[in-house]
């Protein structure tokens, strides 16, 4: 996952060194002792030990840049400016690596519920079609390591609660068993665990929604107000994304120069920008995913409504087709019914991460059933 702290050392950073010098940034960042601080600590090290060195991070970079520029007597204001076009650049391939890799994972996911048509037709294990559906949930690694953090979710609480209801409950579905099948009580299950957890973690997600929808007066406009009143203004920390944005803040009212905090206000808008931007592609991106699973879901339940029963004499006459063994045989409702349920939580758990994170994932989980229901039939 993009650590939203270490884009924010990255700006302190650019916003310090032309200022105080780069020892004295990397020391004032290291300071704090987090991990993400003390790569500063690591760097400067590293160069005063070897000197020269081969830039292989951003962050090495940056330190190599101001090194050569201090060493030669360039201007603060020139040094600002070429560490702000380096860090503006990182910036923007960070967003086009995020779109791409969105756009695999869609062509990916897509791709492999076109081919479960296949395997569904020729595969004569049900085990086999089933880990094939499994499949796309490794796209949730790709997609983890792309994303920014926004948000500290606890994720305990929830699927503590959540696993408790279910346990209560499903033993009391079995009472019902005689009005119910296998397949309808581990549906039910999936819904009151998605329910449940949705209880507890619906109220986290809200500080997501709130900061997405309302960015710009709760991020950008306090920044600007630095300008002209530098002592009252203050950020809300609610969530994570502002937390660390008020470390600028706060730098910003330390120094307490006009085109100093001008510097703070041009860097938070590009940050601001490429959040703004990987939401958008986020929410295009993973719309798509559960349509490709409806569409493919829809194409076999059309194949289960067309199969005939299997009768012995047709069995025989047709054994030597494979296609027509699987569907009369092979793919039945109950198997349908199978991977429809393992389909949805699957799809779900995926789009909800491309949307925001697996959470979101478990909590539409009911959702994707119902549809899926009205457009299958299963």
């Amino acid at each position: 996952m993009s650590n939203i702290r270490r884009l924010i050392n990255l700006l302190i950073y650019i916003l310090l060194a032309p200022v105080i010098g780069h020892e004295e940034a990397c020391t004032q960042i290291a300071e704090k002792g987090r991990n993400e601080d003390r790569i500063y600590e690591r760097i400067l090290k590293k160069v005063k030990a070897r000197g020269l060195i081969s830039a292989r991070t951003i962050e090495e970079e940056l330190i190599m840049i101001s090194k050569n520029f201090e060493t030669s007597g360039v201007d603060s204001t020139v040094h600002f400016e070429y560490l702000q076009m380096k860090v503006t650049e990182h910036l923007t391939s960070l967003k086009k690596r995020y779109t791409d890799m969105l756009s695999a994972v869609l062509t990916g996911v897509i791709g492999i519920f076109m081919f479960s048509i296949m395997l569904s037709l020729f595969a004569s294990s049900l085990i086999m079609r089933t880990l094939f559906l499994l499949t796309p949930l490794a796209f949730i690694i790709n997609i983890h390591m792309n994303q920014i953090e926004m948000v500290e979710y606890d994720y305990v609480k929830p699927l503590m609660f959540a696993a408790l209801v279910t346990a209560v409950s499903v033993p009391l579905l079995y009472v019902f068993a005689k009005y119910l099948t296998l397949l309808q009580i581990i549906k039910l299950a999936l819904v009151i665990f998605s329910v449940s957890f949705s209880f507890l973690y619906i109220p986290q997600l809200y500080k997501f929604i709130d900061l997405i929808l309302n960015i710009n007066r709760r991020i950008i406009k306090p920044i600007h107000e630095l300008l002209w009143n530098p002592t009252s203004v203050r950020m809300r920390t609610d969530t994570l994304f502002e937390k660390e944005i008020n470390r600028l803040v706060e730098l910003g009212r330390g120094i307490c120069s006009p085109w100093f905090i001008g510097r703070v206000s041009r860097l938070v808008d590009y940050l601001v920008d490429l959040v703004k931007s990987s939401v958008r592609s986020s929410m295009m991106y993973g719309l798509f995913i559960p349509v490709g699973f409806l569409l493919i879901m829809y194409s076999l339940s059309i194949f289960t409504r067309l199969s005939l029963p299997p009768l012995p004499s047709s069995y025989n006459q047709i054994s030597n087709i494979p296609i027509m063994i699987s569907l009369f045989n092979l793919y039945n409702k109950y198997q349908a019914s199978i991977m429809n349920i393992l389909g949805c939580t699957v799809t779900s758990v995926l789009t909800g991460k491309t949307l925001h994170s697996i959470g979101l994932g478990i909590c539409i989980i009911p959702v994707m059933l119902l549809i899926s229901k009205m457009v299958t039939g299963l």
